[in-house]
């Protein structure tokens, strides 16, 4: 019955299908754009800056200070955390790193500047706009920022001094090497990237103050973390996710979800007063029907069945001729017609807008449309199957 009567009011049975289409359709094109968007920050923050997790000595990340050089993993515990790495296949490569804070300049100018010490060989696999290239152990790189601020040029020999854990003053002299336009404003004004042996030779080690960890696919993090957190349970390091170093990520994400979920929430109701004025349109035409169907004894709980299997059924249909726009839409503007945005802040080169559309944001679509399809026929259905007869009848 409830295919009959779909099939006799055709015309406001497409609509309904439209109005569901398009509501699934607007749903997962959001949904597939913010995951885009996640996958895309969450890849450029790992690529870029945090590698897939880092390592550190016992009790570096208890000082909350990124730059501390107070401790350092020793050069032993450096080669058994790389050979035991490498040995995993899911690992690109192990970058150790020391970061730190000074004091840069000439005899006549100085700046404050951040300090990364590293292998050029994995910085710049790491980097999108610096090539590093040391001609000697005491060559630097300077970022275009702190190199006019500081009025030098390239050859020019430069003041570096850091603090030490005594208290004191540790300096080294520092041949300029290249420059290079980096990240924001603030990065780009402080840079300052050298070799590792030179750092180590500032703060009287010969080891690392982290480890960065890159990995082939990011798809491999959690099983390959595990299995390396139970490897390395003796061993006196700490480990930090590249989420959980900075929460910039999850900031981002929290704040797009909460704009996408209140056009949802839009959608759903749009549909959800669209469905209910259809099922009101559907039930008047109905009257004479509904109640010649009460009067041959059919129940009231089977009239209100029947009209709520209809939304069932226009919901279902609406939802995978949404999906199914929504997949071929997607697959057009990610491969055949791309879209591209300007460029976001510190970098110079158009963004491609792209969807991917996840089994689990379908599913949950498809659930929340049937819900309100069937929540927005529940008031109508009751009021047809619960109408006197005898007056419907005379009514018609």
């Amino acid at each position: 019955m409830a295919f009959r009567n779909i099939t006799m009011a055709w015309r406001r049975s497409l609509f309904t299908i439209v109005i569901v289409s398009i509501s699934i359709f607007s749903i997962l094109m959001m949904e597939g754009y913010l995951e885009y968007i996640r996958q895309g920050l969450a890849e450029t923050l790992i690529r870029n800056e945090y590698s897939h997790f880092q390592i550190y000595p016992k009790g570096f990340t208890h000082s909350n200070d990124e730059q501390n050089t107070s401790i350092f993993i020793d050069r032993s515990t450096v080669d058994e955390l790389e050979e035991l790495l490498l040995s995993y296949e899911e690992v690109d490569f192990v970058l150790p790193r020391i970061q730190f804070n000074g004091l840069i300049g000439t005899s006549e100018n100085s700046r404050f500047f951040l300090g990364v010490a590293g292998v050029p060989e994995f910085e710049n696999i790491m980097a999108t706009s610096t090539r590093l290239s040391y001609s000697n152990d005491d060559s630097i790189f300077i970022a275009e920022g702190l190199k006019s601020i500081l009025n030098i040029d390239s050859g020019d020999d430069l003041v570096i001094s850091v603090p030490t854990t005594g208290g004191g003053i540790e300096a080294s002299i520092g041949i300029v090497e290249n420059f290079a336009e980096v990240g924001p404003k603030a990065l780009n004004n402080s840079l300052v990237q050298l070799p590792l042996s030179m750092a180590q030779s500032l703060f009287y080690t010969d080891g690392a103050q982290r480890l960065l960890v890159m990995l082939f696919d990011t798809e491999d993090l959690i099983e390959m973390y595990s299995r390396f957190i139970q490897d390395t349970a003796g061993l006196d390091i700490e480990t930090r996710l590249w989420n959980e170093i900075d929460t910039y990520f999850e900031q981002v994400i929290v704040y797009q979800s909460g704009q996408f979920n209140i056009l949802t929430y839009i959608m759903l109701f749009v549909a959800f007063m669209v469905i209910v004025n259809t099922s009101l349109m559907s039930i008047n035409g109905r009257k004479q029907e509904i109640a010649t169907l009460r009067a041959i004894g059919i129940s009231r709980l089977e009239v209100s069945y029947t009209i709520l299997v209809e939304s069932f059924i226009l919901s279902i249909i609406g939802a995978i001729v949404g999906l199914m726009f929504s997949l071929f839409v997607s697959l057009v503007l990610n491969s055949v017609i791309p879209i591209y945005i300007p460029p976001p802040p510190g970098t110079t080169e158009e963004v491609q807008v792209g969807f991917i559309i996840q089994s689990v944001f379908v599913a949950t679509s498809f659930l929340y449309i049937i819900l309100v399809s069937i929540t927005a026929t529940v008031i109508p259905g009751y009021q047809a199957a619960n109408a006197n007869i005898a007056d419907t009848m005379r009514s018609v």
